[in-house]
């Protein structure tokens, strides 16, 4: 009787990781939500204890999130650009040594 009981478990195992596998371009933003959530709830709560409303301290943390993920965005891409353009240019030079 058990080793029938592993089996099912493991089959039931088995199954739920081919359904997250197939349904994984759909749960991802479920779990990118989830993620932020977590990480700025403590922030919201502190600017829920210094006066402002749940709703205008999520507002002010995504916004100030938003802000902070663009400019690194518009910082680091260019970087990146340039490093990749000059690995590209010396690409032959390092293959040849």
């Amino acid at each position: 009787m058990a080793d029938t009981r592993r089996w099912f478990w493991l089959g039931g195992v088995v199954l739920l990781c081919v359904f997250v596998w197939l349904l994984h371009p759909i749960l991802t933003p479920f779990l990118v939500a989830l993620l932020l959530a977590y990480l700025f709830d403590p922030l919201v709560d502190r600017l829920e204890k210094l006066g402002l409303s749940r709703t205008w301290g999520v507002v002010t943390v995504f916004a100030l999130f938003t802000l902070i993920f663009t400019t690194l965005l518009l910082v680091l891409v260019p970087l990146l650009a340039k490093q990749l353009f000059r690995l590209y240019e010396l690409a032959p030079q390092m293959l040849d040594w």
